[in-house]
């Protein structure tokens, strides 16, 4: 019998399932949609064991020599170790499916690339007008399991040449090029350590984003949402009790407070938004003995290629 290896399971494959079949038999959360190898959402990369051929038709030769399948059309023939894709995004054109101003400085895009994309929330891509242009990066705030569509939020930058079109010019049916996604700080399903996730200012949609991509992956361990700033326009679907809005003079008292919480003393903390209190949290966990690899900060600059 087959054995499918994903993050920190080990699956008995039965003699005839796909990989997918596996996998959601063992409710291993993957995204999918079809099944029948047409959509391109369930693509997984093999990083050791032989990739039956048939779960590569309609893949081009970059992705098959990365290694990457249809889960819904593999069927293992023997040991089969997968991950969701962690590899760069190459340039790829997207087409802009909606705009909604927010705030007068913080507007929300959609768009639709031409490939499916397989992402977390809360990791990165490049946007960009021009397909050889040095993109500027946007953190991703969409659920892939319940979105079709891309979508992130953007902040009006004074002398911002891309933030200024995006929002004075930019309209449903234009073209853009995506590339480069990537990025640490997000969910990672095979990590059930408990989660703090800190979102401050333009973060606080990406915060709310990996809090419900935990959610939606079943985690097993605690996690609490902290946010600092206007929740205006950041909405979500988290129970009140999981999501705490802090004052930010009280931020270190509220973190230390989970700090002494059994629940959380092994926590991941997640730190995404302005660059001032994500910096400073990070400091202060740091001198209260966290060690490096639990914190993951994401600081967002004020006229830096990083927004939200």
């Amino acid at each position: 019998m087959a054995e499918i290896h994903f993050g920190e399971h080990v699956l008995n494959c039965d003699s005839g399932d796909t990989a997918l079949d596996t996998l959601l038999k063992h409710n291993v959360q993957v995204p999918w949609s079809c099944r029948a190898g047409l959509c391109h959402s369930c693509l997984l990369q093999a990083t050791d064991g032989d990739i039956p051929p048939e779960s590569q038709r309609g893949l081009n030769e970059e992705q098959r020599s990365d290694g990457l399948l249809l889960a819904c059309q593999c069927i293992p023939k023997s040991t089969l170790k997968l991950q969701t894709l962690r590899r760069a995004l190459q340039p790829m054109q997207a087409i802009i499916t909606g705009t909604r101003t927010v705030t007068p400085t913080l507007l929300e895009l959609t768009f639709s690339p031409r490939l499916p994309v397989n992402y977390r929330p809360g990791q990165f891509l490049s946007l960009s007008l021009n397909k050889h242009e040095q993109g500027t990066r946007f953190t991703l705030i969409s659920r892939p399991w319940k979105e079709a569509d891309l979508r992130i939020f953007v902040s009006r930058k004074v002398g911002g040449r891309f933030s200024s079109w995006l929002f004075d010019e930019a309209k449903t049916g234009q073209i853009i090029w995506i590339s480069n996604i990537g990025g640490e700080c997000c969910y990672q399903p095979e990590n059930q350590q408990p989660l703090i996730i800190f979102g401050a200012g333009s973060g606080i949609s990406a915060a709310l984003a990996i809090a419900e991509d935990a959610e939606w992956h079943h985690h097993r361990s605690a996690a609490q949402v902290l946010l600092t700033g206007d929740i205006e326009g950041h909405k979500h679907t988290l129970s009140e009790k999981s999501v705490l809005q802090v004052k930010d003079s009280e931020l270190e008292a509220t973190a230390e407070t989970y700090l002494s919480s059994s629940l959380y003393r092994d926590a991941r903390w997640i730190l995404l938004g302005k660059a001032k209190p994500v910096f400073r949290l990070t400091s202060w966990l740091g001198e209260q003995n966290i060690a490096a690899h639990n914190i993951l900060p994401l600081a967002y600059h004020t006229g830096h290629s990083l927004s939200p």
